[in-house]
């Protein structure tokens, strides 16, 4: 898990899909 860097962010959820396992960044 990188939720340890939703700090000074706010939260931010990293997700991962797709076929490569790619990291999608969504800054709530």
């Amino acid at each position: 898990d990188h939720t340890l860097f939703a700090k000074a962010e706010g939260k931010i959820v990293f997700q991962t899909k797709g076929p490569y396992n790619r990291k999608y960044v969504n800054v709530m």
